[in-house]
């Protein structure tokens, strides 16, 4: 309601400065006008319009003016366009009803032309709002200007960018709206509305560098230093040749787990890079570019891994030693070399050739348990008993005798 009354003194306003404060006369005919003064510091205003409304307008107006139009359809009809000089002209304000406009040149400069165009309504004594469209620079709305609507009826407005320009920003009643695509629709329309579509230009592509490389025993697909435009998605296939298996795939540097042999960058906005090494799939025999770790462990306790260990070209391999109860690491072999530990784990930094590990335990000082391994050590205690046993009886049969 504050918005019906706001626009009816918006019109008041504009009628009131039209009949009484400007000089030049107002011209009111029921089909055309087409009158033209040119005078000093003054231009003429041209307007014609058809049957089915009329249009109250200056005919001159000086240099640096506004120039004020109210367009009223007759009962029956609505605003079918309004051009000014040949180009959609879209209104200043709108009447509560949605059915008269005004429109303002301002800041006059020059004549202009101004068409305006009535049309009948459809008949139906239905309700009808105005949804004015309007759009910037670098693009177009349609339909554009002010639009008749049934009440309860859905509209629909397209906006198209020129080339080089891209949709900025999406006003619907003042408020900015947002969309998919480049088009707006109006649901169960039952007020007057308004829709302002912006346009900006395009930024320049701006592309990035993936760098994909493989090792021996299979391909990457692209590869090489793959040039990738802004936000774009980039997918890489990874193929392991016959015999062969992927080992590693590493992006930016850190090795990451793929499905179905490929993986995707998305949305790209910066350089990347992705590398892949691959390896046997069975036997002792390492891959291009792999080496064997031979990893061994005597009686009291275990290496892991142990065996045959695959270690890609100057990738790490760390072995962790356990320890059965009662033993204790007593040499560990690498190389051929006696190494000492801190703590139970061996690292192969930078592996480049093939290399060996063996570890050997021993025995601990601790106590025996009373199973297994220990019987000799109940033997001894059982002759110590033993002789204790017969010494006390034979004490015993000296005193019974000196009696």
């Amino acid at each position: 309601m504050k918005t019906a009354k706001m626009q009816a003194l918006i019109f008041a306003i504009a009628a009131v400065m039209i009949l009484s404060a400007l000089a030049s006369p107002i011209t009111s005919s029921e089909s055309s006008d087409s009158r033209m003064f040119l005078g000093n510091a003054e231009y003429g205003i041209n307007v014609t319009y058809n049957e089915g409304g009329l249009v109250k307008y200056q005919t001159t107006v000086s240099e640096g003016k506004d120039a004020l139009i109210i367009v009223s359809p007759n009962e029956g009809y609505v605003i079918e366009i309004v051009k000014l000089d040949g180009e959609s002209f879209n209104p200043s304000s709108v009447s509560p009803d949605g059915k008269s406009a005004l429109y303002v040149i301002s800041n006059v400069q020059s004549s202009h032309s101004v068409n305006v165009k009535f049309k009948q309504e459809d008949g139906s004594g239905e309700e009808h709002y105005a949804i004015t469209a309007s759009a910037g620079t670098g693009g177009y709305i349609s339909p554009q200007g002010s639009v008749s609507v049934s009440s309860g009826s859905s509209k629909t407005f397209k906006f198209t960018p020129n080339n080089g320009y891209e949709v900025d920003t999406l006003l619907v009643d003042g408020k900015t709206a947002y969309i998919s695509g480049n088009s707006y629709t109006f649901e169960n329309v039952t007020s007057n509305h308004t829709i302002s579509v912006t346009f900006k230009k395009v930024r320049e592509s701006t592309t990035y560098t993936i760098t994909a490389t493989a090792g021996s025993g299979g391909t990457i697909t692209p590869s090489g230093e793959i040039s990738v435009n802004n936000g774009a998605d980039q997918t890489f296939m990874i193929s392991p040749s016959s015999g062969y298996r992927i080992n590693t795939v590493s992006v930016d540097g850190k090795s990451i787990q793929i499905t179905n042999n490929q993986y995707t960058f998305s949305k790209v906005t910066k350089n990347h890079a992705i590398s892949v090494t691959f390896a046997s799939n069975g036997g002792d025999t390492p891959a291009p570019g792999e080496h064997t770790v031979t990893a061994t462990a005597g009686k009291g306790g275990s290496i892991n891994p142990a065996g045959s260990v695959k270690v890609s070209d100057g990738q790490n391999q760390a072995f962790t030693i356990s320890v059965n109860e009662g033993y204790e690491i007593d040499t560990v072999i690498v190389n051929g070399n006696e190494v000492k530990l801190t703590g139970n784990t061996y690292n192969f930094l930078n592996v480049d050739a093939d290399q060996s590990i063996s570890v050997t335990f021993k025995e601990t000082g601790t106590e025996p348990s009373t199973s297994g391994d220990d019987s000799n050590g109940n033997t001894v205690y059982c002759i110590i008993i033993a002789v204790v046993v017969v010494l006390i009886i034979v004490a015993l049969a000296y005193l019974f005798l000196r009696k």
